[in-house]
């Protein structure tokens, strides 16, 4: 009975000094938590919907995604990657043609050293860095243009040599290249021939798809030759300084962007350059097969917007109607397409001048852009864009004679070239690519136009690479090329046209003129000098020689198209480049009004 009562006194006690404790600190014995409730069907879907804005889905049927793609590949999903996910110097506005402002560099001027040799200075912004700490400065761009330079080139695997021809013409062309003064000032010596002919460098370091920077340390470490594609994929995650940065890929697929949420806010604005994503948190690239495809995926919303030129030139006028999509016409700023013709004697009589303008007569581009464009290219009658300075369209006069009088003149000049009964030929275009059927029905309308005239043109096709072989080597006859618009002078078309030592065309159809080349190098020489009445006669002179001496046909100027779904606002492409949809940055989904009736689409 003692025992008893002590455990019942020492009960109490316990039970008063536990009441007294929650009565001390103000409450009581906190009871069990209820379950939380389940979230609402809305509440939800509600969740999607916002998850959906924040994701925006590009298609894409030039996939070939490398994760070294800051200097690797050439496809649009490089061009993706290395616009959100990389730096570089200088970045080309939006609106204003010609105009470069400063992103990595704080500043740049034209300057004279002790020998009298040209070169740009350029300051790089201090404090920055790459997302693995590598500050960003002069010897860091040295070397990533030292690299794609003598490099990349000479690899068998992970290897380029798209950027070959833009730092030999830039820089690498003077002995002194570059020199970096200090850790934020870097020199660049300008090409010797034409020291002060700055659109050129501009537009190819800092316009196309050269020139973008990623970090050194990483790049030794994880970007050479033998690395593995794991190893390059850590470049992309932590490599580069951008709006953006690789989170993930997937071979033939996709790849996936995460917004770097460190990125800072553009003080120019988002049409002057990369700035911090306000609504736009991933971006997913995802790879389709064939034109067709990315339609069905575009209509379906299962994508948010194509890149330029990857639907299908015929499916654009019946996107133009389809509710849902809005359809972007981008003229003029595509490639201009022409005819070109070997000059070599082994083509002969394609190397006669008179056979060259009996075909300059005979072509009627009309008949492609009406049969082939469906409203996404225009006729061209030169080289040079109508929106350049000196533009003259040469070819105008003899386009608007009647057919039946164009027909007569050709067969007139292939009699004075001793061809009466006309000659065979051939047109060469690849095959197994997306736009195989156009080049095959373009070349089927050369076929039958020349046909009128005598000339037997036999179409013969090759895959892209040996294709691309032949060209190198000066081996096809005739064939279409497209040329693309650089920057606002008409040396930009003229001069990769033209000049003797040009990879790009010249030396590939054994053309060869030393007036032509003087006049050329002039043109830059004077370039900015205040001399606008003399390169205005020889851009002239230029654009003559073209009907004079039968040079090539020019065709037709192509636009950009691309569709994207009519809940995609705030974007506007760049209007100064052949790589127009940048700007992703600048992208909101509006999230539809009637959202609680229907789950998002992706």
């Amino acid at each position: 009975m003692e025992n008893r009562n002590t455990y019942i006194i020492i009960a109490v006690v316990l039970v008063a000094a536990v009441f007294g404790y929650f009565v001390f600190f103000g409450g009581s014995p906190t009871p069990s938590p209820s379950p939380s409730p389940s979230p609402t069907p809305d509440t939800v879907r509600q969740g999607k919907w916002e998850d959906w804005s924040e994701t925006l889905y590009i298609g894409i049927t030039s996939y070939d995604f490398h994760p070294g793609g800051f200097d690797i590949g050439s496809a649009a999903s490089s061009t993706i990657y290395r616009h959100l996910a990389a730096p570089r110097l200088l970045w080309i506005d939006r609106t204003v043609t010609g105009q470069y402002n400063n992103y990595i560099a704080e500043s740049w001027s034209e300057k004279t050293d002790e020998d009298g040799d040209v070169y740009i200075e350029f300051k790089i912004k201090p404090g920055l860095k790459f997302r693995d700490g590598t500050p960003i400065n002069a010897e860091n761009m040295k070397w990533n243009w030292e690299r794609a330079l003598y490099d990349l080139p000479t690899r068998t695997q992970n290897g380029e040599s798209y950027a070959v021809y833009a730092m030999e013409q830039s820089w690498a062309g003077s002995p002194k290249g570059l020199v970096v003064d200090d850790d934020l000032t870097l020199r660049m010596y300008t090409n010797p021939n034409w020291p002060s002919f700055d659109p050129f460098w501009k537009h190819f370091l800092f316009g196309l798809d050269y020139s973008f920077m990623y970090s050194m340390t990483l790049g030794e470490q994880y970007g050479m030759e033998t690395s593995s594609l794991a190893d390059y994929t850590k470049i992309g995650e932590t490599g580069g300084y951008g709006p953006f940065y690789l989170e993930s890929w997937v071979p033939n697929e996709r790849f996936t962007l995460v917004r770097n949420e460190n990125y800072p806010v553009n003080p120019l604005g988002g049409d002057a350059g990369p700035t911090y994503s306000e609504h736009i948190k991933k971006i997913v690239v995802l790879s389709y097969q064939d034109p067709a495809s990315l339609r069905m995926a575009l209509e379906s919303h299962e994508i948010d917007m194509t890149w330029a030129g990857q639907l299908s030139r015929a499916d654009v006028p019946s996107l133009l109607e389809t509710a849902g999509v809005v359809m972007e016409i981008i003229p003029f700023m595509g490639s201009g397409n022409q005819l070109h013709m070997n000059f070599d004697p082994a083509y002969a009589p394609l190397n006669d001048v008179k056979v060259r303008q009996a075909i300059q007569y005979a072509v009627d581009p009309q008949e492609i852009v009406d049969k082939l464009m469906f409203n996404t290219a225009t006729v061209s009658d030169s080289p040079v864009r109508p929106s350049l300075d000196f533009y003259k369209p040469i070819m105008a006069p003899i386009r608007a004679l009647p057919m039946d009088q164009r027909i007569a003149k050709a067969k007139e000049l292939l009699t004075e070239a001793g061809l009466p009964n006309g000659f065979t030929t051939q047109f060469w275009y690849i095959s197994g690519v997306g736009d195989e059927a156009f080049q095959r029905d373009l070349g089927t309308i050369l076929q039958a136009q020349l046909a009128k005239v005598g000339i037997t043109l036999e179409l013969k096709f090759t895959e892209r690479g040996l294709f691309l072989d032949m060209v190198r080597a000066g081996q096809l006859p005739m064939f279409t090329r497209g040329w693309t618009f650089d920057y606002p002078d008409p040396d930009t078309e003229l001069f990769y046209l033209m000049y003797s030592e040009s990879p790009d065309l010249a030396m590939r159809i054994k053309f060869s003129d030393p007036h032509v080349d003087d006049l050329l190098i002039e043109g830059r020489q004077i370039y900015g000098k205040g001399q606008e009445e003399r390169r205005e006669e020889i851009y002239t002179e230029l654009q003559d020689y073209i009907v004079e001496n039968g040079f090539d046909v020019p065709l037709y100027l192509d636009g950009f198209w691309y569709g994207y779904g009519d809940y995609v606002v705030n974007y506007k492409p760049w209007l100064t480049t052949d790589k127009p949809n940048q700007g992703l940055w600048n992208i909101e989904k509006l999230i539809p009004d009637d959202w609680a009736t229907y789950d998002p689409p992706n």
